[in-house]
């Protein structure tokens, strides 16, 4: 059994803080601790507290990609003196912005390498497609968008201070962990789109998804792709499917009112996937 405490989301109810950004801590019975994703700040720390959940039993650091809005709490998580090892895909400090009404806005990691070096954290850049981090648990990335549903938004690029590209997250990561009826897979954004990861871990493994979590960035996604996307989302996870972040308010009223075992994530939530 694998128990996830939402410390971070954009809805939360008090004493519970909230913000636009995204942090869980994962319990996986008879394995590790995992604290996956830090929030845009030091608010998941307090929300820590606050469900009596001791951070400094985590095991490892995940942050899904280079965002400030999954990333930004990491340095005060230094700072209290908690200096674990730090699990990311490849090429995660890349400089990245988004674009909208023609300005270009730093939405990037607001650490580099060098707080690491600093403090000796052992920094791990999974390369590969599928890294194994601990028995029967990964971290999976390298995804390929699918022409036929939401993917990557126009809005953000990456620079190396002297050309613009569109940013293909090809950092974005997931976690993986094995259960006894299936996956579960936990994503920061799903900017290369929900569908795309959700195939790509199924023809990796070649094992049924039982639960999703995570964001799923569909809050500006029309009615009829939005309703074409999750349909699917239904059809390849065949348990619990938990929504949080940018999966926006009328996804999850979908969700909602079409999948009994539907969970709305938000701070404070704490729940248990098989």
């Amino acid at each position: 059994m694998t128990s996830i405490t939402v410390l971070m989301d954009n809805i939360g109810e008090r004493p519970y803080l909230a913000e636009h950004g995204l942090s869980f801590l994962v319990e996986i019975a008879h394995g590790p601790t995992i604290l996956f994703d830090t929030g845009a700040s030091a608010k998941f720390m307090s929300n820590a507290r606050i469900a009596e959940c001791d951070l400094n039993r985590i095991d490892c650091v995940v942050i899904s990609h280079g965002h400030n809005d999954h990333s930004g709490g990491y340095p005060a998580l230094i700072s209290s003196g908690i200096r674990k090892p730090l699990w990311t895909g490849s090429g995660f400090f890349t400089k990245k912005y988004r674009i909208h009404d023609q300005e270009a806005r730093n939405i990037g990691a607001p650490f580099t390498q060098e707080l690491l070096k600093e403090h000796q954290i052992r920094w791990v850049e999974a390369e590969e497609p599928v890294c194994e981090m601990y028995p029967g648990v990964w971290l999976m990335s390298g995804f390929t968008a699918l022409d036929d549903y939401v993917h990557v938004s126009d809005e953000f690029f990456v620079t190396d201070g002297s050309t613009w590209k569109p940013d293909t997250f090809h950092d974005e990561a997931v976690l993986v962990c094995a259960g006894s009826e299936g996956l579960l897979v936990i994503a920061g954004c799903c900017h290369p789109g929900v569908i795309p990861m959700l195939h790509t871990v199924h023809e990796r493994f070649h094992v049924p998804i039982r639960a999703f979590m995570g964001g799923m960035h569909l809050g500006s996604t029309g009615k009829q792709e939005l309703e074409k996307t999750l349909s699917e989302v239904c059809n390849l996870v065949t348990g619990e499917i938990g929504a949080s972040h940018c999966t926006g308010k009328k996804a999850r009223e979908y969700l909602a009112a079409n999948r009994e075992s539907y969970i709305d994530l938000h701070s404070g939530a704490r729940i248990t996937c098989g």
